[in-house]
């Protein structure tokens, strides 16, 4: 084991107005496997510039704000930001496994006394939750049924006005097409 030879730098948030940055010099390992190897970093990402705790912030204020007013905020320029929170977001979703989705399940639920709704989209085969969103969906959706296979799809609905159930095998791009209208 050795030290790294030069100290990496991290931004971290800004403490009284002041930009922090952390140094440190990692330690890393010559494996006969993987070759050279460098410790996990705790405070941050792999390949990161910025802390875990400013991405944070930056997710933060990006949800309430316009990329621009939180660069402003944070101190940092727009393009750095965006940079920064593109990284984040590419770096979450990647461990967001919705890829092999067959079977879905939408429910809402009422909570705080039956006054606030949460619309909730799970996965049936895997037993878990894949999506929650606040609010409860509009009455006037359709549900659609998808029945995948390599080439042909075929989709099943409920008709608003007859109560009939309707299928129609489509190819995929027809699939999309259709959905687009709807």
């Amino acid at each position: 084991m050795r030290q790294a030879q030069e100290a990496r730098s991290w931004e971290d948030v800004a403490i009284l107005g002041r930009k922090t940055l952390f140094w440190y010099a990692p330690k890393e390992i010559l494996c006969p496997t993987h070759g050279l190897v460098q410790e996990k970093i705790p405070w941050a990402a792999p390949y990161a510039r910025i802390t875990y705790r400013l991405e944070f912030r930056i997710c933060a204020l990006c949800q309430i704000m316009t990329q621009k007013a939180a660069a402003a905020i944070l101190k940092m320029a727009p393009s750095t930001l965006s940079h920064c929170l593109h990284r984040v977001i590419t770096r979450v979703r990647t461990g967001h496994k919705i890829r092999g989705l067959v079977t879905l399940g939408a429910d809402e639920i009422a909570y705080c006394k039956g006054r606030k709704y949460a619309t909730i989209i799970y996965d049936l085969d895997r037993s878990h939750v894949v999506w929650v969103g606040h609010g409860a969906m509009p009455m006037d959706v359709t549900t659609y049924g998808l029945d995948v296979a390599k080439r042909v799809f075929q989709l099943y609905w409920v008709d608003r006005q007859t109560g009939e159930i309707c299928n129609r095998q489509m190819s995929r791009a027809a699939l999309i097409a259709f959905l687009t209208k709807q």
